[in-house]
């Protein structure tokens, strides 16, 4: 026996339809949303991926940056250091320079002051000793011969003195001499090494047995002279080797005149005196 079929309500029909179609819209609208939902992480990664590529292209530039920087500034300290290293070569080369300038200069002023030093040696030794042996022609002085001029001689003219000076105190003090002198000039004719001549112009006024009346004479001296050093701790001093005269005159109330005996006899030098 079939069963009776059940009265279905037309609104609820149409019902259900509306309800059908909009699930199909929904199901439309969904499936046309999830291609964009899924579309969205493609423009994403697109613009992440620029973004990197931008941000890798600004680290890139910033590291040239940075490279150029760093070779801009050892560029730099280079140039620097060699601009220093140019300043200090020159300053040492200044220096340098200016040291033996300086040494230069001292050496040149210690060797003029040493020449000035002998000459002023030389003439006041020559001078003493031209004076000393005048002093000694005296009658009264002539035994002090050898110890007056000794100490100032050297060589062959301090062994004469020594030999000689029985005699020559014998020859002055029977003539009687008496001799004063006064030095008027005193010159340094040469310097070899240590070897030397001086020229010394002398006033003598001198008497005696011989000649009773004073007369006066101006002379000529050449003294020989030599540096030497006598004992270990001894400075090196000038010496006299020979001293002879050269030239003479005597002084009178009309002037100069030249005369044949240069020196009073009994003096060293002098013809009488054998020395």
């Amino acid at each position: 026996m079939a069963k009776p079929a059940k009265n279905v309500d037309s609104d609820g029909v149409d019902d259900a339809a509306e309800d059908l179609t909009g699930v199909k819209r929904k199901s439309r609208a969904g499936s046309s949303s999830t291609p964009a939902k899924k579309a969205a992480p493609k423009k994403t990664a697109a613009k992440s991926a620029a973004t990197e590529s931008a941000d890798a292209d600004g680290k890139a530039d910033k590291a040239e940056a940075v490279a150029a920087g760093d070779d801009a500034s050892e560029k730099k300290s280079r140039q620097v250091s060699l601009t220093l290293d140019m300043r200090q070569l020159l300053l040492a080369g200044a220096a340098v320079l200016a040291a033996a300038a300086l040494i230069f200069c001292m050496l040149n002023w210690f060797s003029a002051r040493q020449q000035v030093r002998a000459f002023n040696d030389i003439q006041a030794t020559a001078s003493k000793f031209v004076t000393s042996m005048v002093t000694v022609s005296n009658a009264e002085e002539a035994a002090k011969a050898k110890e007056v001029l000794g100490p100032m001689s050297t060589g062959k003219l301090r062994e004469t003195l020594s030999q000689q000076r029985d005699e020559h105190t014998k020859q002055t003090k029977q003539l009687n001499v008496k001799a004063t002198s006064e030095i008027q000039a005193a010159a340094v004719e040469s310097i070899r090494g240590d070897n030397s001549s001086a020229l010394v112009i002398a006033k003598i006024e001198s008497s005696g047995s011989m000649a009773p009346t004073k007369t006066a004479n101006r002379v000529v001296m050449r003294v020989d002279l030599t540096r030497e050093r006598h004992g270990f701790w001894a400075a090196r001093k000038w010496y006299v080797n020979k001293a002879e005269l050269i030239g003479s005159t005597v002084l009178q109330d009309g002037g100069p005149k030249r005369q044949q005996t240069p020196l009073p006899p009994g003096m060293p030098g002098s013809g009488s005196s054998g020395n």
